[in-house]
């Protein structure tokens, strides 16, 4: 059931035109079987015009795309991905 969601998920963002799904999982293996991928680069948090690392977190990404599916496969521990801030959870 949980993986029919994610696929149903995954479809619609790729309609939607967005390269990437990301999600901080307490358990990757799960997410790992489905093609997920865990971020080795940095974690950043914007906020107004500040840039926080976040180094604490860990996430998983799923490509959308095959330009970014090319990309995570050369991902090195220098790279960035950075989020704005918000309420609640940042990753």
């Amino acid at each position: 059931m949980a993986s029919q969601l994610l696929n149903y998920l995954i479809n619609a963002l790729t309609v939607f035109g967005y390269e990437f799904a990301a999600l901080q999982p307490e358990n990757d293996a799960f997410y790992k079987k489905l093609g997920w991928t865990l971020w080795l680069g940095n974690l950043y948090i914007n906020e107004n015009t500040e840039m926080y690392l976040t180094d604490e977190h860990e996430i998983m990404l799923y490509p959308l795309s095959l330009k970014l599916q090319d990309l995570l496969l050369d991902c090195k521990d220098g790279d960035v991905i950075c989020a704005d801030w918000r309420e609640g959870e940042l990753w």
